[in-house]
């Protein structure tokens, strides 16, 4: 990490000697001088980071080092941040003054992009505004002070004799692949070796399936929570969470969930050996029916003799032959079978060194992939890693191998990862928001941070440093896990820095002088804790992740003034204190399902560096801040089910460097002054899924044509909502609907548009445009007779139709006859001149068509035409006048579901028909 951090400031130290050079202030002479000073001493300590990085697992002073360095750094880093921000708000109040406003356009001056650290702070600002920043009391002292220390620390270093070792700064792009996960390879014992993959293959057999009522499967991890355990397994049982959280009562709730039902229940990686703690949960699981069994995973053979357990599975290492496989699978992938043959006595050898864990094999494995010659094979064999002794059972020269592969960059983001608790699922999208937040990821004119992000978040998966993969239907992963043997060595890596501790009411907070050293704090909440209490020594944490529900977190704002990433995420508060304007530094603000905040203060609009502001799930916010235009490096504005949030303020228009804006509010001022669309003009940025709600207060005229969505090439999706109260001042008119639609004309890169409560009588032209829109619903869109061509769209993978209440009929059309050109294809049966419809259609659903009669029989349609190839599931809902399938639909190995159409079910074979309301199936037939 102190790798990682020497460059960030190194690069910002060069840039301000380069920028007061070049601007010749002398009013700044003395600043400049201690800057030189401290970019030479950190030149000199850099080229010795790689090998004491390497050093410190084994040599303790070295550790201890490199800790001075670190807390060195960070407080140089704090100062640097100090200075930028003096420099961003003096240029925010610079353009307050060339505002421009009236009563005919909302748009106000979005000001000139400041940059900010960790880019060059210096590098686009003015001379008087330099000066202003370097007057800040003690900006020189303070640098003259660090100086002093790493005169120490640099002088320290010779005394180790280090080796000058550059490690690699950026990441290899030909090592940015995803690996080849193999799920069934993790079977087998011990730490690392696949417990829990058993479990899961035991837990999902379908004989374990058929022997149970029901099967219930809960992460224990650590710490053991008995309370959150007892809830788990009261929703899996199908009963609605219970909202106690007394001990006794969730017990109680658990024991009447569970009785006489015969069940299977895998507690899976527990950690805990005090009986106390079990001894509850124990009595009530036995409310369970005759033949209930509970599953226990765990690392430690003393927990599982605790537990009580009847019969103890020791699970052993692969065997040699085994653990080659594993390994060869991985590090062999997309090799040539020449080059398998060349390394494969070094690979054996290497593999000697896994002990027969599964995990060491597959890290090493996904190492060695990237190891292209057989002296690099050769240097990983002969490593003095190996050597290493503070492992469990082998797995830390693995993991340490994979990790210094990595440049340091990509290292600290793996290391932040020890933040999360084990088992924590982590979404990649927060991940990359957080690691923005610490100023881990670098950008360029060519290259966004989040861009970088997803970059580093693959490497490491493709290092096998993450798991337990959840991916969306584009297979992007968008969650995951780490191993606890993974974490294990993240903390062991971060001690001291990334600390997780648990809070409790009945405890009086310790104000060691450790917590001065941490920077990233998790809080989780004893299980019994009413108000728990926490500790405010930790006055340099620059992280604060809440974990423990209902925390009362007084005097936060007054303490951790140096955080760069708070999230307050279901905390149970009802307002955010005025003195949240301290934290000058933060970057990331998660106040999400804090279900009763009304309102935020004005003095969020302070923090001036802010770039994520998560506000999902704020269900009883009424109002942004009126100032909120001053937040102008705000890159993310969360505000999914925020519904009686009903109005945006205009500054939100200044907000020009937004990547993310959930949903943005159409103000109905009536027709005398003209909506505010325009503010979405500047967001060209955009990326995501924008929901435009409120559109029934447009009126056409060309005022949505200022929001200039066809320029927003980033954006890929679209909700476009015509739902709520009518306009003020007169009668809704739907044709106003017809040319406010075509008005918001997306750009063609959408790939996702929903068209909600439309009152229209057509739907837009520009639909036929979006040739690489993947996901097209139509709902409520009540006055629309005819469907376009929509067999033309060449991507379209989901399609469905929601209360369409003047459709008759599906005819020709609708598949796209109109088409002027053959859809290219890339099935080898087919000749380049087959037409398609539909050619990608994969799920098609038609819900509530009341009036729909009849289904244009598509066997008299052209005979050089392929209707539909790659569907797979029909679903048709609330159709009572439909009276039969294209008979195409019937013969297709297509899964067809059908409810609530009962003429429909009078026209199927006898042997089809069901009762009224029951589903209707058609398997695969062909």
């Amino acid at each position: 990490m102190a790798e990682a951090l020497i460059s960030q400031i190194l690069g910002q130290l060069i840039s301000v000697t380069s920028q007061q050079i070049a601007e010749n202030v002398k009013s700044v002479v003395s600043v400049e001088k201690q800057v030189e000073k401290l970019t030479s001493s950190l030149q000199a300590i850099q080229t010795v980071l790689e090998d004491a990085e390497k050093r410190q697992v084994r040599e303790a002073s070295v550790k201890r080092w490199l800790d001075k360095l670190k807390d060195m750094s960070y407080e140089m880093e704090d100062l640097l941040d100090e200075w930028s921000t003096a420099i961003l708000k003096s240029q925010i109040d610079k353009n307050k003054n060339k505002v421009e406003n009236d009563d005919n356009n909302d748009l106000l001056l979005v000001p000139k992009k400041v940059s900010f650290f960790p880019i060059s702070f210096l590098s686009l600002n003015p001379v008087s505004q330099l000066s202003r920043a370097t007057h800040r009391p003690g900006i020189a002292k303070k640098i003259k002070v660090i100086n002093g220390k790493l005169d120490m620390i640099a002088k320290e270093k010779d005394r180790y004799g280090f080796n000058s070792i550059r490690a690699p700064q950026q990441p290899d792009r030909d090592r940015q692949q995803t690996c080849s996960f193999l799920d069934v390879s993790e079977i087998r014992g011990m730490g690392g070796i696949g417990k829990t993959t058993l479990a899961q293959l035991a837990y999902n057999d379908e004989e374990v399936k058929a022997h149970f009522d029901m099967r219930i499967w809960v992460c224990v991890s650590d710490p053991f929570d008995e309370i959150r355990i007892a809830k788990a397994i009261v929703e899996q049982v199908g009963q609605s969470g219970p909202s106690l959280v007394e001990l006794e009562s969730v017990l109680q709730n658990m024991c009447k969930s569970i009785k006489e039902r015969k069940l299977l229940i895998v507690l899976d990686d527990v950690w805990v050996e005090d009986y106390k703690k079990w001894e509850p949960l124990k009595h009530c699981l036995q409310h369970g029916a005759k033949g209930s069994t509970i599953l226990v995973t765990t690392r430690k053979e003393r927990v599982a003799q605790m537990m009580g357990s009847s019969c103890m599975f020791q699970l052993q290492n692969l065997s040699e032959g085994d653990t080659w496989w594993l390994f060869s699978q991985l590090a062999f992938l997309g090799r040539a079978s020449e080059d398998c043959e060349t390394l494969e006595e070094i690979g054996k050898k290497i593999v000697s060194k896994c002990k027969g864990l599964p995990l060491a094999a597959k890290t090493l494995g996904s190492l060695m992939r990237f190891r292209r010659t057989k002296a690099e094979w050769q240097n990983v064999l002969d490593s003095e890693i190996w050597e290493l002794e503070e492992a469990e059972k082998g797995l830390l020269p693995p993991l340490l191998f994979s990790l210094y592969d990595l440049p340091s960059a990509i290292r600290r983001c793996f290391l932040f990862c020890a933040i999360f608790p084990k088992d924590y699922e982590i979404k990649k999208d927060v991940l990359i928001k957080l690691w923005m937040a610490q100023g881990y990821l670098s950008s360029s004119r060519s290259r966004e941070m989040e861009v970088t992000g997803q970059e580093y978040f693959e490497s490491l998966a493709a290092h096998s440093l993450f798991q337990d993969f959840i991916k969306d239907d584009d297979g992007s992963i968008i969650q995951c896990k780490m191993h606890d043997i993974v974490h294990d060595f993240a903390q062991f890596l971060t001690r001291n820095e990334c600390v997780i501790m648990e809070v409790d009411s009945k405890k009086k907070p310790s104000m060691d002088a450790f917590y001065k050293k941490v920077r990233h704090l998790t809080l989780t909440c004893a299980s019994d804790a009413q108000m728990p209490v926490f500790n405010y020594n930790a006055v340099n944490s620059r992280t604060l992740l809440n974990l423990a529900e209902d925390i009362a977190l007084p005097h936060l704002f007054d303490n951790l003034t140096r955080l760069r990433a708070l999230d307050l995420n279901a905390a149970a508060i009802k307002e955010v204190p005025v003195k949240v304007r301290n934290l000058m530094h933060l970057r990331y603000l998660n106040l999400s399902k804090n279900t009763r905040l009304h309102e935020l203060p004005e003095a969020v609009c302070d923090l001036s560096n802010l770039e994520s502001l998560i506000l999902n799930w704020c269900q009883s916010l009424k109002r942004l801040t009126q100032g909120i235009g001053k937040l102008i490096n705000l890159r993310h504005l969360e505000l999914e089910e925020t519904s009686n949030l009903r109005k945006f303020p205009k500054g939100i228009g200044k907000l020009s460097s937004l990547r993310t804006l959930s949903k943005f509010i159409v103000r109905g001022d009536g027709v005398k002054k003209a909506c505010n669309m325009v503010l979405l003009k500047n967001m060209k940025h955009l990326q995501g899924i924008l929901y435009l709600d409120g559109l029934e207060n447009l009126i056409s005229g060309g005022e949505s044509k200022k929001a200039e969505l066809k320029n927003k090439k980033n954006l890929l999706g679209l909700r476009l909502d015509f739902y709520g109260q009518k306009r003020e001042g007169g009668i809704h008119n739907d044709d106003d609907d017809d040319d406010v639609i075509e008005e918001l004309q997306p750009n063609p890169n959408l790939a996702s548009l929903h068209i909600l409560y439309y009152q229209g009588t057509r739907l837009p032209s520009w639909i036929m445009m979006l040739t690489n829109m993947r996901e097209l619903i139509l709902k409520n869109c009540e006055n629309c007779e005819n469907l376009p061509p929509l067999g033309n769209l060449p991507s379209l993978e989901l399609l469905e139709i929601w209360y369409m209440y003047h459709v008759k009929t599906m005819s020709h059309r609708f598949l796209g006859e109109d088409a002027h050109d053959s859809i290219p294809n890339t099935d080898d049966v087919l000749t380049a001149s087959t037409k398609i419809a539909f050619p990608k259609l994969k799920r098609l659903g038609f819900f509530g068509l009341t009036e729909w009669e009849d289904w244009y029989d598509w066997t008299s349609w052209r005979e050089d035409c392929l209707i539909m190839p790659r569907l797979s599931c029909l679903t048709i809902e609330c159709c009572p006048k439909l009276k039969a399938l294209p008979h195409l639909i019937q013969t297709a190995p297509i899964q067809v579901t059908i409810r609530e159409c009962p003429i429909l079910e009078t026209m199927l074979p006898q042997g089809e028909r069901r009762g009224l309301g029951q589903d209707i199936s058609y398997p695969n037939q062909i």
